[in-house]
């Protein structure tokens, strides 16, 4: 067994928000979904860039950007866009390229994203790559790498958020899934393969984890693993529909352990206060494992656009230990 966890006590930076929309361009609409990276003494900060506050517009184009700094409390320095949708119609990827996450192996950069448009596209994901972590990036001629399900499964609707891990030899690519647009129930699952670029196979147990007593479920996974132990991060809502950070933990990333509530919406901080409800409050986490702390990144709102935060937790309070 493992002893009890910790929840870690996040502290957010002192400059938040660390990235912001713009005047025009890709990330006129707002910027979110954060996923960090860190080498030779920089922060890589992925997110989705989207051209107009209002993201269901079907006509809204959707790209992955990137920000970097030497510090994760900032400043931040935009470095562009990284990859954009395409803009043919007949490409599974048209006008939406977001919800980002890296992965480096052996001098490869692998870069996955998603699309969700209902009805043209009802949910893919894809992948570049490259030979440095701001490119360039060729998307991968076998995209996208993983669809929605038959019409009787648990995903069949949409997903969101891939995260790729790998454990023991094998490469997990964890997202969340739903099968109807009414509800919202919002279940975390994965696909496993044995290479970055699969082929990928989705678990027959799926989904791995959910919370049944919510009205919107869980989504947006970010893991990372302390000491034999996988912490799953990701977006959950309170009892008035509003977006909340939690925590899972798993010895095996099959079999999760519900932790509880980890980051919520501060009354202080007013660029992630626009109101209650689902489009409001904190979300989609970006956590990263830095010497010896947790950086996690994520999404708040005003009362017009969604921006970047970062919160900072010791990771000697967590009190994760090996089995006994």
């Amino acid at each position: 067994m493992l002893q009890h966890l910790n929840n870690p006590k996040f502290r957010r930076g002192k400059k938040n928000p660390i990235v912001t929309s713009s005047n025009s361009g890709y990330d006129a609409g707002g910027v979110k979904d954060p996923t960090l990276f860190f080498e030779d003494a920089t922060f890589y900060c992925y997110y989705s860039a989207f051209t107009d506050a209002d993201e269901a517009r079907e006509d809204v184009m959707w790209a992955v950007a990137c920000s970097t700094a030497t510090n994760p409390e900032g400043p931040w320095t935009k470095q562009g866009i990284q990859i954009p949708p395409s803009t043919s119609p007949d490409d599974w990827d048209f006008r939406k390229a977001g919800d980002p996450a890296l992965f480096v192996e052996n001098g490869i950069y692998y870069l996955y994203y998603e699309i969700a448009y209902p009805p043209t596209n009802r949910g893919a994901i894809g992948v570049a790559t490259a030979s440095h972590p701001l490119g360039p990036w060729k998307k991968y001629e076998g995209n996208p790498i993983l669809k929605v399900s038959p019409p009787t499964g648990w995903d069949s609707f949409d997903f969101y958020a891939p995260r790729l891990v790998k454990w023991k030899d094998s490469y997990y690519l964890f997202y969340d899934g739903s099968n109807t647009a009414d509800a919202e129930a919002r279940q975390v699952g994965f696909a496993q393969g044995l290479s970055p670029l699969g082929p990928f196979t989705k678990y027959p147990g799926n989904p791995v984890f959910s919370l049944p007593n919510t009205k919107r479920g869980c989504e947006g996974p970010s893991l990372v693993n302390i000491r034999d132990r996988w912490l799953m991060f990701f977006t959950g809502w309170d009892d008035n529909d509003c977006q909340n950070i939690q925590l899972a933990t798993s010895e095996n990333l099959i079999d999760w352990k519900y932790e509880g509530v980890v980051l919520s919406i501060d009354d202080g901080e007013l660029w992630e206060n626009v109101n209650t409800g689902p489009n409001s409050g904190v979300g989609a986490p970006g956590v990263l494992l830095h010497e010896d702390k947790l950086i996690l990144a994520y999404q708040g709102k005003d009362a017009k656009r969604w921006s970047l935060g970062i919160a900072v937790a010791d990771l000697s309070e967590l009190n994760v230990t090996e089995k006994y």
